[in-house]
């Protein structure tokens, strides 16, 4: 994957201050450096969005922006965004006025979540100074403007770090706090603390309910399943990670999550997830995912109910093509 080291010229951002001042909204207008292996070319900011867009639109990734897995996972914290923010709200984790705010925030989370050029990844040691806030030592995570159209960039520098031999990534729930910040300032708001406060709100809930489990496949080759349990009315969110690549199976899960008079539930929730030893058959590998399922159902009498249930979820995954390993599930039921 080819790195761009992009180098902008000087506009004003939200994070210029970490006071209260009027902010010169980002000017697309403006040029940047977009620098390859050999060579760096000049171009309007608004080109390089529109470029962005189209590359992505086309199933490629020509200038790599966004391809490895923290970005994907960031990107599927922007898809979910609004639905945690929904979640946070039911919880009462915010009240009054905070709440209002989260309601705007969460409004253009789901109106931005649908474009391909709303994240932008680039490198702050590539960029010195990018991501650097006026009066602050602390080196950002993301920073943006104050207009919702304006893109969130995002620093790869801090969405992985390696100790030894280990890489590892960001955690979702930060990057759930840190975009419910950056699109704070996207409707508006100019104070960081007040957002850094609403987007630990958010983070709270989602680190309530988040489960990993993760299983070594090969050397080479993790597995990881994400489930996150939303409210009372609400359906787990799942996704799945084979090595660099991120798999939502919710689809799946969601067709065989029935009560038992074959009714769709009110709410389901997991835990006790768990991988069981994988088996590898001729370069492909079985891989058994296992959970306890609790369904709220409704009766003939209109009274809620719950229904403890286990969920069986077998995957294949070829790993010929280790960089580009295919995932199908095999077997998904609900057993009591």
């Amino acid at each position: 994957m080819r790195t761009l080291i992009f180098t902008l010229l000087t506009f004003g951002v939200a994070h210029a201050a970490d006071r209260p001042f009027e902010l010169r909204p980002l000017d697309l207008t403006e040029r940047v450096q977009v620098c390859g292996k050999n060579t760096c070319n000049s171009m309007v900011l608004s080109d390089l969005i529109r470029n962005l867009q189209v590359e992505r639109s086309g199933g490629g990734d020509i200038i790599g922006n966004g391809g490895g897995l923290a970005e994907q996972n960031f990107t599927y914290a922007l898809t979910q965004l609004a639905d945690f923010i929904q979640e946070t709200l039911k919880a009462g984790l915010v009240t009054g006025d905070d709440a209002a705010q989260l309601k705007r925030i969460a409004k253009a989370a789901r109106e931005e979540a649908v474009k391909a050029d709303k994240l932008i990844f680039l490198s702050g040691k590539n960029n010195p100074g990018f991501f650097d806030a006026e009066n602050d030592p602390e080196v950002r995570l993301a920073k943006t403007g104050l207009s919702q159209h304006l893109p969130i960039f995002v620093n790869l520098d801090l969405l992985y770090r390696k100790t030894g031999d280990v890489v590892e990534m960001l955690p979702l729930p930060v990057m759930v706090a840190s975009l419910v910040h950056e699109l704070g300032h996207n409707v508006g708001l100019v104070d960081h603390a007040y957002l850094d406060y609403l987007g630990a709100r958010v983070r709270q809930m989602v680190e309530r309910e988040y489960q990993r489990t993760a299983r070594q496949l090969t050397e080479a080759t993790r597995i990881e399943m994400v489930s996150i349990n939303l409210g009372a009315y609400s359906l787990p969110r799942l996704s799945l990670t084979v090595g660099d690549k991120l798999v939502s199976f919710e689809k799946e899960l969601y067709q065989v999550l029935q009560c038992r008079n074959g009714s769709i539930p009110k709410a389901a929730r997991l835990s006790n997830q768990h991988w069981e030893r994988p088996v590898a058959f001729s370069g492909n590998w079985v891989a058994p995912f296992r959970a306890w399922v609790a369904l709220t159902c409704v009766n003939a009498r209109g009274q809620a109910v719950l229904e403890d249930r286990d969920l069986v979820f077998d995957l294949t995954i070829d790993l010929t093509d280790e960089l580009e390993p295919q995932v199908r599930p095999i077997q998904v039921q609900l057993r009591d």
